[in-house]
């Protein structure tokens, strides 16, 4: 959650998004969050006032600009006044300047839009290993409803129909 969520009485903008993406490319590089706590509470404090840190900040960044780079644009993403956020923009050109960031320099923007990108990784999908285990008795797939269920139940969802559906309707892309 963004600083100006936590703090619902300031309202919030499009500027969470841009939080959102920084704390998600900082939890796929460090596979942790960067306001991490024990609590709730703790968590929400940390979103306000922790001061944003990174775990290899004692390692040299000079060799490595894409790490100089990457860390750069987290912290514009993270800053705690929406206004300063990179994104933030009053004539609503915010993704212009994330765009012109030296970390997506490498990025051709019009490869995205037009679809003309090679995915770099193509997965290979057992699909008769995925139909075993949606047939399997007593598998279920959902979110538990919180740590505090006492009896861990999953929540009630249509995922395993909508997931074997998907996968019997796209199982000639997978092979």
């Amino acid at each position: 959650m963004a600083p100006e969520i936590v703090n619902s009485s300031k309202g919030h903008n499009f500027e969470v998004d841009w939080w959102t993406m920084g704390i998600l490319m900082y939890e796929l590089y460090y596979k942790k969050t960067p306001f991490l706590a024990d609590t709730r509470e703790e968590i929400i404090d940390n979103i306000k006032h922790k001061k944003l840190e990174f775990p290899d900040d004692d390692e040299e960044d000079e060799d490595n600009k894409n790490l100089k780079y990457f860390k750069n644009i987290i912290r514009k993403f993270l800053k705690k006044e929406p206004e300063k956020r990179l994104g933030h923009s009053k004539k609503n050109q915010g993704a212009r300047k994330v765009k012109k960031h030296p970390f997506f320099r490498s990025v051709a923007w019009s490869k995205i839009l037009d679809k003309s990108y090679e995915s770099p990784y193509v997965p290979k999908v057992d699909t008769k290993k995925i139909r075993k285990y949606l047939k399997k008795e007593g598998c279920k797939i959902g979110v538990v409803r919180s740590v505090n269920d006492e009896y861990g139940k999953l929540a009630e969802t249509d995922l395993p129909t909508r997931v074997k559906r998907a996968v019997e309707r796209n199982e000639s892309k997978f092979e």
